[in-house]
């Protein structure tokens, strides 16, 4: 089990902690291109979520074949884009990690989990959850759920030699970024490789483990 200290920024004095909702839909479609290098919402809608945040990600229960919902995964809010004329932005998520297995609706610890930024019925999850699927939570709460479970680094480190694929630059791409390549050419043991993201002017660090198969 990977050290959440290890993975993510330093705690600062007043941390924020959030649950994000990914995955959601309208009209057959995704509102947001959300990933775990990314999340897309409204300030119109819900304005708290600040640079600097630690998040947890979910997918909500109606989005799962068994109805259930689950945390899967969790990061760090890097940086937040402008917003444009509708009040839309997107927040550049670094220190990405999975939590394997995920924390499942069901599981006893969850079930059992004491909150304190919200009340919960027992045994029943009703009204819960934020409609808008964006949840404040205590840095407490973040931290006993990330410490209980196995969080595991989603970034490892590039080889000097390996280059990124067409096909990873494809997908940049069709997220909607103007995505440029640059290497740093002084001498070093392992280089990193960096995806400009042009257009919200945002900087994603793209690694790549040099044993990956």
């Amino acid at each position: 089990m990977t050290e959440i200290d290890k993975i993510l920024p330093k705690k600062q004095e007043k941390q924020q902690a959030f649950i994000l909702d990914h995955g959601k839909i309208e009209e057959g479609k995704l509102k947001y291109a959300d990933d775990q290098t990314s999340y897309g919402w409204n300030i119109k809608r819900y304005n708290r979520l600040k640079e600097g945040a630690f998040v947890l990600n979910r997918h909500p229960s109606k989005l799962s074949k068994d109805k259930k919902f689950e945390i899967y995964a969790g990061g760090y809010v890097e940086q937040i884009s402008k917003p444009d004329e509708d009040g839309n932005v997107r927040a550049l998520i670094t220190h990405s990690f999975n939590i394997e297995p995920p924390i499942k609706q069901g599981d006893d610890f969850i079930e059992s989990f004491k909150w304190s930024s919200k009340k919960k019925k027992s045994n029943n999850w009703a009204n819960f959850w934020n409609q808008y699927g964006m949840n404040e939570i205590k840095i407490d709460e973040f931290e006993k759920l990330v410490n209980a479970v196995q969080c595991v680094p989603a970034e490892s480190i590039a080889s000097e030699d390996e280059k990124i694929s067409e096909e990873e630059i494809k997908t940049f791409v069709e997220k909607g970024f103007t995505v440029s390549y640059e290497e740093d050419n002084t001498t070093h043991s392992k280089r990193k490789k960096q995806l400009n993201l042009l257009q919200n002017k945002l900087t994603l660090k793209v690694f790549k483990s040099k044993d990956k198969k």
